[in-house]
């Protein structure tokens, strides 16, 4: 694989300006909603909070609209803690300029996006963006979204489902540092520390099973309970999701524990036709119903502290594991809140590898000489041919 291009993680290149864009009055109860900005079903999103405005929010509560894709506040509505805006007509009149910017902002979303892509958002970008902004104290997050998330410094660890299959990546990847994995925690445990999540799961073109619905809700479970915050729904009723998250209703969800023996980390296929107890290991051979499966190992980088070097390997699951289809290697460097990925080589099957140096631009991003590039080379673990 060669040709990746330079970029930054949207949440982590967020971190340094988020402070300036969400600040965080204290109030009685913090309430946030996250939303797709193509989201098409606006009008019921704008009746459920203006609902929520006159009928569930208390003096002092705050309301917050962010856009969960580019991790950025909409909207914000805080009620004065003050006992005359229990009445309906005071809050309607005293926060006319505020609602007004609220329902302008819901408006405004939609888009030419299908399928899944209408609800798509970043949202452990969003989460590590939003937990730079907060002081602390218990927040209700309701989160719009099909589950599936892009990953564009390495695409083969998206969350994607075509047709009959759901690719989700293994539990390993929750353990990882953020250096290796878009979904590593191992150094972000507190960024959603006091949070109780609601997922709101809409559908995209290609329906999933149950089995796939489950095995979803397990992995973001899974990653929002290793960032200390709680999964309190997943389900595909938008009434029902707003229902629970202004009841402030917790628990009726399974208590999901990692996978030890995933400790490799891979992608993991579940199809229409898995059962609970299929789950594809990175060891456990081939993965049936993927036409390529990916695994991946890291080593120390040998000059930068800190840094890791990971190798990805392609392989047919009727040829793993005596073949591969390719495989390449790069590592991942933070520098001033921002993530950079430096390619450094690939590698095809009986041809030698092509070492990739990195431009002068992906370098200065990442603060790093060409000659400590370079040096990461040696830590790269090819497939060795007819291994």
């Amino acid at each position: 694989m060669t040709g990746f291009r330079h970029h930054l993680r949207n949440g982590v290149a967020s971190l340094a300006i988020a402070a300036t864009l969400w600040p965080q009055p204290a109030s009685a109860e913090t309430w946030e909603v996250v939303v797709p900005p193509n989201m098409p079903r606006s009008a019921e999103l704008k009746a459920e909070l203006w609902d929520f405005f006159l009928r569930g929010m208390a003096p002092g509560d705050g309301l917050t609209l962010h856009d969960g894709l580019f991790p950025r506040e909409l909207a914000r509505v805080e009620i004065p803690d003050d006992p005359r805006f229990d009445a309906q007509r005071t809050r309607t009149k005293g926060l006319a300029r505020e609602t007004a910017t609220l329902a302008r902002r819901i408006d405004a979303l939609g888009g030419g996006d299908s399928g899944e892509f209408r609800y798509r958002i970043a949202f452990p970008e969003f989460a590590f963006a939003y937990a730079n902004s907060r002081t602390g104290g218990e927040s209700h997050m309701l989160v719009i979204t099909s589950g599936m998330h892009h990953a564009p410094l390495e695409p083969e660890f998206s969350i994607r489902h075509r047709g009959a299959e759901l690719v989700l990546p293994n539990d390993a990847h929750i353990e990882a540092p953020l250096s290796e994995s878009p979904y590593g925690t191992r150094d972000r445990g507190e960024a959603l520390k006091g949070v109780v999540v609601h997922f709101c799961l809409m559908a995209g073109d290609d329906e999933m099973t149950t089995h796939q619905k489950d095995e979803l809700r397990r992995f973001w479970s899974l990653y929002v309970g290793h960032l200390g915050g709680e999964m309190a729904t997943f389900t595909e009723s938008l009434s029902g999701c707003f229902d629970r998250w202004r009841g402030k209703i917790r628990g009726g969800l399974p208590r999901e524990v990692l996978d030890a023996s995933n400790y490799v980390m891979g992608m993991r296929n579940v199809t229409r036709t898995s059962t609970p107890d299929a789950r594809p290991r990175p060891r456990g051979g081939p993965q049936s119903g993927l036409e390529t499966f990916s695994l991946f190992s890291s080593n120390p980088h040998p000059e930068l502290a800190g840094v890791a070097v990971t190798t990805g390997v392609d392989y047919r699951p009727d040829e793993y594991p005596r073949s591969y289809v390719n495989a390449w290697c790069y590592a991942m460097i933070e520098n001033r809140g921002a993530v950079v990925r430096i390619d450094l080589g690939s590698k095809l099957p009986l041809k030698p590898v092509e070492w990739e140096p990195p431009t002068t631009g992906t370098l200065a991003a990442a603060g790093i000489s060409g000659r400590q590039a370079e040096a990461g080379r040696p830590a790269c673990d090819f497939p060795e041919d007819g291994a």
